[in-house]
C-alpha cells in the first residue's frame, strides 16, 4: 500500500490510497419518528480522479425500544448505493440485534464496509442512515446510547464514525 503526499507523481499505482476523511459524533439523541430511514452521519469527499474508489465505513451505536434488528444504508448525494432489507427480521447491511428484552441496557453496534465508484471529481457526500425493523411500527432508537440509560448504572455511550478512503484505479 502506497500512500499518495504530493501532486507530481503522474498515475499513482493502483490501490494507492490518495485521501482519507473521517467523521465522528459522540451526541446522544432519541429517535422516535415513523420514518423508515434516518440520518445519523454524514461526510464529504472530493475524489482527486475520475476513476477513483472511494471505501467507505461506517460504526453506528444505539440502543433499540424493543430490542429489533437495526440495518444501514449509504446514499451518494441524494442517490441511495448500498441499502439493507429493513423489512421484516431481515436486515442485511450493518445490522445490529438485541434479541432480549431485558438487554435494554446494551449498546448495539453496526458496522459497514462498502466500495462506490462515484466516477468524478466533484464534491460528494456520503450519508449513512439508520433503519429498525419495519414490519412491527416501532421506530423507537436512540443513537450512541442504550435505550434504558439509568437502569443499574448502565449510563454510557457510544461513538459513531464515517470513515472515506479514496483509492486510485
Amino acid at each position: 500500500m502506497a500512500i499518495y503526499t504530493g501532486t507530481n507523481w503522474g498515475d499513482p499505482p493502483e490501490g494507492t490510497i490518495l485521501q482519507y476523511r473521517q467523521q465522528s459524533s459522540n451526541s446522544n439523541w432519541t429517535n422516535s419518528s415513523t420514518q423508515n430511514w434516518f440520518e445519523v452521519l454524514n461526510y464529504t469527499i472530493t475524489p482527486k480522479f475520475s476513476t477513483s474508489k472511494i471505501l467507505i465505513m461506517a460504526s453506528i451505536c444505539g440502543g433499540f425500544g424493543n430490542c429489533e434488528n437495526s440495518c444501514m444504508k449509504v446514499v451518494r448525494n441524494s442517490t441511495d448505493i448500498f441499502t439493507g432489507t429493513g423489512g421484516g427480521r431481515n436486515c442485511a447491511i450493518g445490522q445490529a440485534a438485541v434479541s432480549d428484552f431485558s438487554l435494554r441496557h446494551r449498546l448495539s453496534n453496526s458496522n459497514y464496509q462498502c466500495v462506490d465508484s462515484p466516477n468524478t471529481t466533484s464534491t460528494v457526500t456520503y450519508r449513512i442512515y439508520l433503519s429498525t425493523r419495519s414490519d412491527d411500527g416501532n421506530k423507537s432508537w436512540r443513537f450512541n446510547q442504550p435505550w434504558d440509560t439509568n437502569s443499574d448504572g448502565y449510563n454510557y455511550h457510544g461513538h459513531s464514525v464515517i470513515t472515506l478512503l479514496e483509492s486510485a484505479q
